[in-house]
Order: C-alpha cells, then structure tokens, then sequence
C-alpha cells in the first residue's frame, strides 16, 4: 500500500509507504525528514490519499556533503539504505546513516514517472550528481607534473643504476691504489714491542708528574688507551705464563663432594 501525502497550506507533496498500522483514528505519525520536506510542524493537517505507483527504473541523486565522497562503496551503502524505503519522489531530501554519521540525498529525477516511483523488488539504476561545491581535480596538470618529476629510465643507452654502480667501482679501485691497504690487528701481539711501549710511556709519566710537582700545575699525561699510572713504576714480568693470556687462568678445579664411581 502506498499514499501521497500532501500539505493542504503550502501544496507540497510526496509519497511514502507503511511502516504499521499502530497510530490512533485520525493520527499519522511521519519520519523527521518528511515533515521537513512538506514543512509541516507537530499536529499539522496533512492530506493523505491511496495511490499506485508504476516500478521505477532509474533515479538519478545529489548528495549534499562531500563528505558523501569519502564511503568507499557508495553503491553499496545506498542499495543498503534504499531497502527501507518504498518509494521515490522527486525533490525529496531524505537522509541516510553511515559510520554514525548522517548524509542528506536529495533526489533530483526520477523515471518512468516524476510524480514518485515504487522502488520495491525492482532493478533501479542510479546515477550520481556531484555534490555542491565539489571541484573535480584536473588530471591533466596533475599528468603532466608526474612525467616531469618521473626520473628518465636509461641514459646513454644505459641504465642509471648501472652507471651508478660503475662509478662506485671505479672509486673505489682509486682508493686502492692511492691509499695503502689496512691489514688488519694481528690477534697475537708482540711481548717484547708492548713491555718497551708500555716502559717508554711509565718514564714519560714519571717526567711529567715530577714537573707537575716542581711547578705546582697540574699536567696531563700522555698515556696510551687502556693505560693508568697510579705513581710508580710498572714491573712488567718476563715469564711466558705471564705474557700468556691463556696461561694465567688456566687450573683444576675441584668439587666439594667427590662423585661416586659406578660399579
């Protein structure tokens, strides 16, 4: 069952279906947006007659935000939203809600008819106008600016990662050849070179602290790293186990309580 309802003080007029027959003798009750749509205020006279309307095959909709734009299945939130509704007219401005937030539609045709269509089982075509105020990008500017910005591909005949990756070797075979090859620290030192250094830099320390104190200033001391002098000399041991990391922590070690051999 579908009516017009019209508002006997201004004329306007829509159509709408039945959501249940629940309302006293004498009394409609409208959604919000339809009162608004025919200007009416609560306990208005409204007009309301039986009608039949022909199977609609296109509407075409404006939605009012650009908002609207930022759903990415447009189609697919309105053929959700449609399902509630029983009939189209043109110059409704319904509302829908998505993601809690509401979006105004207004229908701006609608086909075979203009008086208002049944949009109940039937296959509706929409078509969408833009929104007020939206400004459609210009794509070619933005074409254009993207082949300036895009780097070329080869040049020369060459790619520019081949040619980067030449030049990398070509530097780094100057640096060889210019610059003397770094071999590395050996993992085993020499003794005898260390207790020299390591006496050279205990008399250095030694001059220095001497003058300190003859000048009354302090002095820095020009120690090598992983070096401290507390202010006296170092005696450096000439035993192998000494010079040896390995040998000073080496030994055996012993338990409390003996383990038991099985028999």
């Amino acid at each position: 069952m579908l009516f017009s309802i019209t508002n006997p003080a201004t004329g306007k007029k829509t159509n709408a279906g039945v959501l249940e027959f629940t309302a006293e003798e004498g009394l409609v009750y409208l959604p919000d947006w339809i009162m608004k749509n025919l200007g009416l205020n609560f306990r208005d006279f409204v007009s309301i007659q039986n009608v039949s309307l022909s199977l609609g095959t296109f509407v075409k909709i404006q939605p009012q935000s650009t908002d609207f734009l930022d759903i990415s299945d447009h189609r697919a939130v309105l053929e959700n939203a449609l399902r509630k509704f029983s009939t189209l007219t043109e110059g409704d401005l319904f509302t829908i809600s998505y993601n809690e937030k509401n979006y105004d539609i207004l229908v701006l045709e609608t086909k075979p008819s203009k008086e208002g269509i049944s949009v109940v089982e039937t296959d509706l075509q929409v078509d969408f106008e833009a929104p007020p105020g939206y400004v459609e990008p210009d794509y070619k500017n933005m074409k254009s600016s993207s082949s300036k910005q895009k780097p070329s591909a080869a040049v020369g005949g060459h790619h520019p990662s081949s040619l980067m990756s030449n030049q990398i070797e070509e530097l780094l075979a100057s640096k060889i050849k210019t610059e003397p090859i770094d071999m590395g620290v050996k993992l085993k030192p020499n003794h005898n070179s260390n207790r020299k250094k390591l006496e050279n830099s205990t008399k250095q320390a030694e001059l220095a602290v001497a003058e300190g104190e003859r000048t009354g200033e302090p002095v820095e001391l020009d120690l090598p790293v992983g070096q401290l002098y507390f202010g006296f000399k170092v005696k450096v041991s000439d035993s192998k186990e000494s010079s040896d990391p390995v040998a000073l922590f080496t030994g055996e070690g012993k338990s409390l309580k003996p383990k038991k051999k099985r028999k």
